[in-house]
C-alpha cells in the first residue's frame, strides 16, 4: 500500500476509529478527537474530550462548529477543562475561527481554561484576542450581550428616520 492509499483511508475513517497515520514514513498514534455537546436555546456548549490544542482538535472543533451552524446553532461556548496543553498551529487555528465567528456576527467564548494553557496562549500573543471567561456564568452572559448587542444594531439599521 502506498502512502497516498493510506492516507485515503485514514481520510475516510478518522472519525470512526483510532488508527495509525503514516507521516513521511514513520507511524505515529493519532488519538481520535470527541466532544461533548449540549444544545441550549441561545447557546451551544461544546467540551473537547483531548487534553491538547493541537491541529486536529482546532480543525475537529472547526468542523464540529460549522456542522452546529448549520442547524441553526452559531453561539458557542467551548468548555476546555480537560485541555491542559496546547501547540502552536492550534492556538493558529482557534485564533482564526475567533475571527471568523464574529466576523459572521456569532459567538465564541472559552470556558475552563488552566492557568497552563492561558501561559500558552500569552506566548503565542492571542489571549487578549480570544473571548474567554473565569466562570460558566461569566460565558454565558458574554453571549447573551453580544446577542442583544446584534439585536439593537440591526434594530438601528432597520430603523427609517423618517418615520420618527
Amino acid at each position: 500500500m502506498q502512502i497516498s492509499d493510506f492516507n485515503e483511508i485514514y481520510k475516510q475513517i478518522f472519525d470512526q476509529i483510532n488508527l495509525f497515520y503514516c507521516n513521511q514514513n514513520q507511524f505515529t498514534k493519532i488519538r481520535i478527537m470527541e466532544f461533548k455537546i449540549d444544545t441550549k436555546e441561545t447557546y451551544t456548549v461544546i467540551q473537547p474530550q483531548g487534553m491538547i490544542l493541537d491541529a486536529i482538535m482546532a480543525e475537529r472543533l472547526v468542523r464540529t462548529c460549522g456542522e452546529l451552524c448549520h442547524t441553526g446553532s452559531c453561539n458557542y461556548i467551548v468548555d476546555m477543562v480537560k485541555v491542559n496543553d496546547a501547540d502552536f498551529r492550534g492556538m493558529d487555528i482557534i485564533e482564526t475561527f475567533h475571527e471568523y465567528m464574529y466576523h459572521k456576527n456569532h459567538s465564541l467564548v472559552f470556558v475552563g481554561v488552566s492557568s497552563g494553557l492561558l501561559d500558552k496562549l500569552s506566548q503565542a500573543d492571542i489571549d487578549l484576542l480570544l473571548n474567554v471567561a473565569f466562570s460558566f456564568e461569566e460565558a454565558v452572559d458574554l453571549i447573551s450581550m453580544e446577542i442583544l448587542e446584534r439585536d439593537l444594531l440591526d434594530e438601528g439599521v432597520n430603523d427609517d428616520p423618517e418615520e420618527d
